[in-house]
């Protein structure tokens, strides 16, 4: 035990010692106290970019005929017994591509928060086609059961995508 406080004190013999008339920014011999600067990023500032892709989209065709069928049955009677415009005539297709285009933004930072404007354009190639037929037969319930609408649907649709663009605002801490 005797050891370790000699040893203790020889440590304390090593550190700087001042004198009394020493005149220091702070009291009893510490260091002066300088804050560190902020500890964040700076997000602050204008930036672009570039950017290659790969497109790859799911297209529902499904009642893409509905609208057309209500307004040319609208006052028919076998479109309000049977609601022909409720079938579904084309399917869902899957399409892909490919895509490039470019960004272009400006951040502006208030301590740790962050808010920012963007715009992007990409010119991409992507499109779909579908088209079918569908028919039925419908008894008329208001006449003889001889008495039937025989009703066939053709429908035609396509999709073809080629500029997009986007603004977009952000913020965050």
């Amino acid at each position: 035990m005797r050891c370790l406080l000699a040893a203790l004190g020889l440590v304390g013999l090593l550190s700087r010692a001042f004198a009394a008339d020493y005149e220091l920014p702070t009291l009893r011999g510490s260091e002066t106290f300088v804050p560190a600067s902020p500890a964040y990023f700076r997000w602050e500032g204008l930036y672009v970019g570039g950017q290659v892709g790969y497109v790859s989209s799911g297209i529902d065709f499904g009642n893409g005929v509905s609208p057309l069928i209500d307004f040319t049955l609208a006052k028919h009677a076998g479109q309000s017994g049977h609601q022909v415009s409720q079938l579904t005539v084309l399917g869902k297709r899957d399409t892909n591509g490919s895509g490039f285009g470019g960004f272009i933004g400006y951040n502006w930072q208030y301590d740790q928060a962050v808010v920012g404007l963007e715009m992007n354009y990409n010119r991409m190639t992507v499109g779909a086609t579908a088209s079918d037929s569908i028919a039925r037969v419908f008894p008329d319930p208001n006449v003889s059961a001889n008495y039937v609408y025989d009703v066939s649907v053709t429908g035609q649709s396509a999709i073809h995508i080629t500029d997009l663009a986007t603004l977009r605002g952000r913020a965050g801490t």
